[in-house]
């Protein structure tokens, strides 16, 4: 997708992106005039003073040529000289989007340019919008086995910043510049909000007792094998293998209820922690990547009912094949909806199969809120910020309708070898790194906790951790974002 110039409604979206990071409230951001005018963007926080302003430069015609072309750099900016950093955690600001080298490393991101103006000599807002509506994939013709942008190619994760908010620490040197411009100003206090979610990928077959390797229709023959048993013998098989391994832990393990046990310790653990869950059903047929379970069937609308009555939200997790094939799409959505009795749904893309065009195909079947937007191969920020947003459409000149809620950590990429492989304490210590840095800019947490995943006693006890560590935070609440 070449862009060879920022429309001023696409301007003033990224404008007030920033400002909402930096604690200005919607009201405060109405009333601004945002201006594009002689190669300025320009904002008036103050109507009834023009001369307070602060304005961006804007890329030149070959400065577009030069990003359409991948022609960037990342470039490492300062805090505002005239003031104290309002995070000391935070040395500098880097710019993902950049193709101008006359700046020296540590050049302020906005500078006084008079006693009532502030300059930023570099054009953020496209910066922020690149960022955001992850243009960077758009742009890739990189692809992994599953169809997805490669983590090999963020340049965010080559050049070691993956772990940093960067387009939400912008909103502090926003604020900064505001805080100049207008003494009297006050922002609305940031806060740490959580979300748990839970991609429900299976209710009903034996967990992983096989080598992964082992081929799908051996799983198959062997799952089958063991249901097709007469009850006597099962049981038989339990009673005489209750301490040998690894029978013992199929015959308590392959019960098809056991997930449904999973879901409603997840519910509960939640609650316990003043905390609430979100569990996202699938509807896709069986395919060598999805188990294939019907939703609306009896016990899985019993478990859906349950949780909501503990106050938790249901949602859905597209099967694999949903991914840039909105009929699939719209036919697993109106299963769920048919099994939940929810219209307005949110969920995560399964295997986080995800590319700009899956916002586009979200919203023309109605969904609210997205929460595929995180690597599966390392934990982090993949847009740059850990507050929620509605994306830029750039074909359509608009904000999407949908809801993005960033996903900053799941539970596998934290564990299996072929992702971290940390341990449960170094999990800890990279999941507290995360939550300090959603802390310090106001953003949303999001854990994906599978409800497999707590098949492995190992994994429980790090996830009631994770649970003790949040315990008491604030729910983010998507219906009023």
């Amino acid at each position: 997708m070449e862009i060879h110039h920022l429309t001023v409604e696409a301007r003033q979206w990224a404008v007030k992106e920033l400002a909402h990071r930096a604690g200005a409230s919607q009201e405060f951001i109405d009333s601004w005039q945002i201006e594009s005018r002689d190669g300025k963007t320009v904002v008036f926080p103050d109507a009834s003073c023009r001369s307070k302003q602060i304005s961006f430069a804007q890329l030149s015609k070959e400065q577009w040529e030069q990003l359409n072309h991948a022609v960037v750099k990342t470039l490492r900016t300062g805090w505002m000289p005239a003031a104290a950093p309002l995070n000391a955690s935070i040395a500098e600001f880097l710019l993902q989007y950049c193709v101008d080298t006359l700046y020296p490393g540590g050049f302020p991101l906005f500078e006084v340019q008079s006693g009532s103006a502030v300059y930023c000599a570099f054009d953020l807002p496209a910066c922020i919008l690149f960022k955001l509506c992850c243009l960077e994939e758009a742009n890739s013709c990189d692809h992994d086995a599953h169809g997805r942008f490669p983590i090999a190619s963020s340049r965010a994760f080559r050049e070691g910043y993956l772990d940093r908010p960067i387009v939400d620490e912008y909103g502090l040197a926003f604020q900064q510049a505001l805080d100049f411009l207008l003494p009297s100003w006050r922002p609305v206090k940031r806060r740490l909000r959580v979300k748990l979610s839970h991609d429900v990928d299976d209710v009903g077959r034996a967990p992983r007792l096989w080598p992964e390797h082992l081929p799908h229709d051996a799983k198959s023959l062997i799952r089958t094998a063991w249901m097709a048993m007469p009850c006597r013998l099962r049981s038989a098989i339990q009673e005489t293998t209750q301490n040998r391994s690894p029978f013992r832990t199929l015959a308590t393990l392959v019960n098809c209820n056991t997930e449904f046990d999973l879901v409603r310790a997840l519910a509960h653990l939640s609650v316990e922690h003043q905390l609430d869950s979100s569990f996202y059903w699938k509807a896709s047929p069986v395919t060598c990547y999805d188990s294939g379970y019907d939703p609306r069937s009896r016990p899985v609308r019993s478990v859906i009912s349950e949780v909501r009555k503990l106050g938790c939200e249901n949602g859905v997790h597209p099967g694999y094949d949903t991914y840039l094939c909105p009929q699939k799409l719209q036919e697993e959505v109106e299963i769920v909806r048919s099994a939940t009795g929810e219209c307005a749904l949110g969920g995560r893309q399964h295997y986080l199969r995800w590319c700009p065009q899956t916002w586009t195909d979200w919203e023309s079947v109605g969904l609210a809120y997205d929460s595929s937007v995180g690597f599966a191969d390392h934990i982090g920020f993949r847009s740059g910020t850990c507050v929620p947003y509605h994306p830029w459409f750039f074909a359509e000149n608009r904000v999407a309708k949908l809801l993005e809620v960033p996903l900053v950590v799941m539970d596998t990429t934290l564990t299996e070898t072929a992702h971290m492989n940390l341990t449960v304490q170094q999990s800890i210590v990279a999941i507290k790194n995360c939550v300090e840095k959603c802390r310090a800019v106001g953003g949303v947490f999001t854990f994906l906790c599978h409800n497999t995943s707590i098949h492995n006693q190992q994994f429980l006890d790090l996830y009631e951790q994770v649970l003790t560590l949040l315990s008491g935070s604030e729910r983010f609440d998507w219906r009023n974002a």
